[in-house]
């Protein structure tokens, strides 16, 4: 199997760093590898405008280094499409004039030269959608009407007076 997925790790809340090993026919395992970390994602916004952040894959052994991170964006999490690129060392990007519900992920992609059942290793960060802002945007306006302080009270049938002040 040339994929791994880690059901004991919580991407939303930060990236992770992996070794692998090999374990060949006869049972023997290799030596561990250098580590590769993840791409861990975040978002934040601005009017209308979705802002996307994210901190850098990582190859401990040195021989990789991301050219590319891509920015995926879909209506479901089951029909992301690249959005756009950005080259590495960039790590933000701003989705514009947003006003649908859409989910975003980053990848990173590597020529790979052995078997496997890809012609491209595809590193994914974790899945973020834009809720919070869609739902600020289609939130209901109130209309929002302020009248002057009363700075005495009468009530009816009785000599009671009351005066007060906010600043007291």
């Amino acid at each position: 199997v040339s994929e791994f997925l880690d059901l004991s790790s919580n991407p939303d809340s930060s990236s992770e760093k992996y070794k692998i090993s090999v374990v060949d026919t006869c049972g023997s395992e290799s030596n561990l590898s250098y580590y590769h970390k993840t791409v861990h994602l975040i978002t934040d916004t601005s009017g209308n405008n979705m802002i996307l952040n994210w901190d850098d894959y990582v190859d401990e052994s040195g021989q990789f280094s991301p050219t590319m991170y891509y920015i995926y964006r879909g209506l479901s999490t089951n029909n992301m499409q690249i959005l756009d690129s950005v080259s590495s060392g960039t790590n933000s990007y701003c989705d514009s004039d947003i006003t649908s519900l859409y989910y975003y992920m980053v990848g990173v992609k590597m020529d790979v030269n052995c078997n496997t059942s890809k012609s491209i290793y595809v590193s994914f960060s974790n899945i973020i959608d834009n809720s919070t802002l869609v739902n600020i945007l289609n939130s209901k306006t109130f209309t929002l009407s302020i009248k002057p302080n009363r700075s005495e009270e009468r009530r009816v049938g009785k000599e009671c007076r009351s005066r007060w002040s906010p600043y007291h």
